[in-house]
């Protein structure tokens, strides 16, 4: 009957700890903290200012929590998207996109190629099958590097053949 007795009073200090966290809005749980990051401490870290930051956050692009009376992204949820977008750059050098590490960009593929970008755009555009695989993702197009790759290659070898 003891131990029933220091189980509920357990509970019931975690219950008003949690109350006077509420309240006060401070010392709230640490271990979310760690998981997430408040929205000022995002915004720094992508460089952009509050109004940017909170579109972020009213656009339901990564998962957010009200904790301790605060708003905090969850970082986990935040890298995922971050893995998914070019548009923003974190000021630490991290570069975006990295889940589309397969693709190159337009411009990229262009200077890869060593030809001028409007002419690849072009291409891409008067092609009705592009001879490599072309996504638009979040707005932009990418260009497969492998497919890319097969397609420069075989042209290389045609080429060769045509010159014996």
């Amino acid at each position: 009957m003891n131990d029933d007795n220091k189980v509920v009073c357990e509970d019931e200090e975690k219950k008003q700890r949690i109350i006077k966290q509420a309240i006060t809005h401070k010392d709230f749980d640490t271990s979310v903290q760690r998981q997430s990051m408040s929205v000022p401490e995002m915004a720094k870290l992508l460089g952009i200012k509050k109004t940017d930051s909170y579109y972020l956050v009213h656009k339901e692009v990564f998962e957010t929590r009200i904790v301790g009376g605060h708003m905090r992204v969850m970082i986990d949820s935040f890298e995922k998207w971050y893995r998914s977008q070019f548009h923003y750059k974190k000021v630490t050098g991290e570069k975006p996109g990295a889940k589309y590490n397969h693709t190159f960009s337009v411009p990229d593929a262009a200077e890869f190629m060593n030809v001028p970008v409007w002419d690849l755009y072009c291409f891409i555009k008067r092609s009705i099958v592009p001879p490599f695989e072309v996504k638009k993702i979040n707005g932009v197009l990418r260009v497969d590097k492998k497919s890319l790759i097969e397609w420069l290659d075989m042209r290389a070898k045609a080429k060769e053949e045509l010159d014996v």
